[in-house]
């Protein structure tokens, strides 16, 4: 926690933070420390670092989801609770505000706030922090870049829009209000609809991204900034209608994220069973051939449907007719015991040790490659007749045992040679001995 020291040192370039520290001791906020915005009488005041703020869904007032990034508010900017809104019968959604390295903060009320509005000298930097507040949720409102062709709205300014016309804030933040006509947010319906007899704020996020409308019939827009509305005594109302409206932002943002979600993860599911039923198509296909066992496969394949594993299932069946073992379908708590992918749930299913093998026909010794041509052509169906390969790698020998038994075979022949061990290799900074090397002199 800062120090009366470090507070006069930290808020001598803003008043509303040194007032905001002397009212309420600030205290540290960081990733272990989050605070849900969820009551609205809440005021804090950042006095140093900055807070990020994430839309979360909440039950029984306590955070039970992921959190979805909405923005950052920096120092001497102002953070307001905000009513929960149900998504659904059972689910709500909220704000989450959660503090950066060295950020302080000083925990306030609406009674503050109201006295603070009532001050003169005050009104400009609190106008300016609530800027930051609106700034940084008004990211739940953008989904597209505004038009080229959009109007800027500039505070003080009364603006008529045709129909399809669009307008884009030509300050951090303005307000507007309709007169006559409809808008729409980023001309898309499915936005929360705009109050008609009150203030609505409209945002710049970043030098490309505003939060922009699109006037869905000829409309009249009067024009204010946050500093007219305090100095109107009307920026109360003007939260309290901008509230609900924010809360339907999030609601709708966080939601559109969970369907892309599930669309993700659907498609790829899809992709998985895609390719598992091809690959059992394909080896099934293959197992029509003259097996090792010689005994003579059915004329036509047993037909493999596309459904969850049952494709898997057969083809796991076709190698047991191969093999003679018995293949059978997992229960439903089998499947739950196996907690592995759906080869592992059949084979332990069918109480049948299993593991992981690399079969790759690139060949790595010489001696290899006409049979490694052999299973392809097999593999393929250029062979008619059962097909009997054993493809043995032999590691290489000890050079003294090499030797030894180069010795015994050429006496076995009659011939008698010493070989001398081959020579080493170096390999980084150690060195082997490869007996399939020649042996060098010198």
């Amino acid at each position: 926690m800062s120090t009366p020291a470090d507070v006069t040192s930290s808020t001598t370039e803003n008043t509303l933070a040194a007032v905001a520290a002397q009212a309420s001791a600030p205290i540290a906020m960081g990733g272990n420390r989050p605070v849900l915005l969820i009551d609205p009488n809440q005021v804090l005041v950042v006095i140093d670092g900055a807070v990020d703020l994430f839309s979360v869904p909440v039950k029984d007032n306590a955070v039970a989801g992921a959190r979805e990034f909405i923005g950052q508010v920096t120092a001497g900017g102002l953070l307001m609770g905000i009513a929960q809104v149900a998504a659904d019968a059972t689910q709500t959604f909220a704000v989450l505000a959660v503090g950066t390295v060295n950020t302080t903060i000083s925990k306030l009320d609406r009674a503050w706030l109201t006295t603070v509005q009532a001050d003169p000298a005050l009104q400009a930097e609190l106008a300016a922090g609530i800027d930051a507040w609106l700034s940084a949720l008004s990211g739940v409102f953008v989904e597209d870049v505004p038009p080229s062709t959009a109007v800027s709205l500039e505070a003080g300014n009364t603006v008529t829009l045709r129909a399809g016309a669009d307008a884009v804030p030509g300050a951090r933040v303005v307000w507007m209000r309709t007169e006559t006509g409809s808008v729409q947010i980023g001309g898309d319906a499915t936005q929360p609809a705009l109050p008609a007899d009150n203030w609505f704020p409209l945002a710049q996020l970043d030098s490309t991204s505003d939060v922009w409308i699109r006037a869905s019939a000829a409309a009249t827009l009067h024009v204010c900034s946050t500093l007219d509305l305090i100095r109107t005594a009307a920026l109360a109302s003007a939260l309290a209608a901008f509230q609900p409206i924010l809360a339907s932002g999030i609601q709708r943002r966080h939601l559109a994220i969970l369907a892309d979600a599930q669309a993700q993860l659907a498609e790829r599911t899809a992709l998985v069973q895609t390719k598992i039923t091809a690959a059992a198509h394909e080896l099934a296909q293959a197992m029509r051939l003259p097996h090792r066992s010689k005994v003579s496969a059915p004329a036509v394949a047993p037909a493999i449907p596309a459904a969850d594993g049952s494709a898997l299932l057969t083809a796991c069946q076709l190698v047991g007719d191969t093999l003679g073992i018995v293949f059978s379908p997992p229960t439903q708590a089998e499947r739950v015991l196996a907690n592995r992918d759906p080869l592992s749930q059949i084979t332990f299913a069918s109480r049948i040790r299993s593991r992981r093998v690399r079969l790759d026909l690139r060949l790595v010794a010489r001696g290899q490659r006409s049979a490694a041509r052999l299973l392809q052509r097999w593999l393929a169906g250029g062979l008619a007749a059962p097909l009997h390969l054993q493809l043995r790698r032999r590691r290489p020998a000890h050079p003294a045992a090499h030797a030894h038994r180069c010795r015994l075979r050429r006496k076995a022949a009659g011939r008698c040679l010493h070989l001398l061990p081959p020579a080493p290799r170096r390999t980084g900074d150690h060195r082997r001995y490869d007996p399939f090397l020649p042996a060098r002199s010198g």
